[in-house]
């Protein structure tokens, strides 16, 4: 926003102020979306690294023997919403034979293997510039529907996690036919 904002604005008050097209004010203004995109993608998983060193400390703490299929992510309930950040929390995903749990920094959800239904891409803030969007795993547990949002988070940018967005349903897509999760 500290770049897209002022180029934006000094592009639109050119074009305003000239009342007609000119080179400058649209310069201004294609300069302030490259840059945002270009900035957004290589900064905006600025101390990512960190968060998940530790979450994965943690996880060795929790889950000592934990050997199976796991992968950090950005989780998101349907209700959330934030200009700030598209992630309610960061943690990881974990398959197991019967589960499929996220364990983050601040949630803890185990899903049963059975009451998952669905699995499918949707549009997240990130959609708009082509640098993300959810896997939205969809099921109903204890007689209640649910919608885990999930993105991955293994990389250091965002086109690199949205590139890897693919893989990873596909193994969520085969955990679902119960065939044996493998890394990415």
């Amino acid at each position: 926003a500290l770049v897209w904002i002022p180029f934006t604005l000094a592009g639109a008050t050119v074009l305003i102020h000239s009342k007609k097209i000119e080179a400058s004010g649209l310069g201004l203004i294609a300069f302030g979306q490259v840059s945002a995109w270009i900035l957004l993608n290589q900064f905006g998983l600025y101390g990512n690294q960190r968060v998940r060193k530790a979450l994965a400390e943690e996880l060795e703490i929790l889950k000592p023997r934990f050997r199976g299929f796991r992968v950090f992510v950005g989780f998101a309930s349907p209700r959330y919403s934030s200009l700030v950040d598209a992630h309610e929390d960061v943690g990881f995903l974990l398959l197991t034979p019967e589960t499929l749990e996220f364990i983050g920094d601040r949630r803890t959800i185990i899903i049963q293997h059975k009451s998952v239904i669905g699995l499918r891409f949707r549009p997240s803030i990130h959609t708009a510039v082509g640098l993300g969007r959810w896997i939205c795993i969809e099921g109903r547990q204890d007689g209640k529907p649910f919608e885990l949002r999930i993105e991955p988070r293994e990389r250091d940018t965002l086109l690199a996690n949205f590139r890897l967005g693919k893989a990873l349903k596909a193994r969520i897509e085969n955990w679902l036919k119960h065939e044996e999760p493998r890394g990415l």
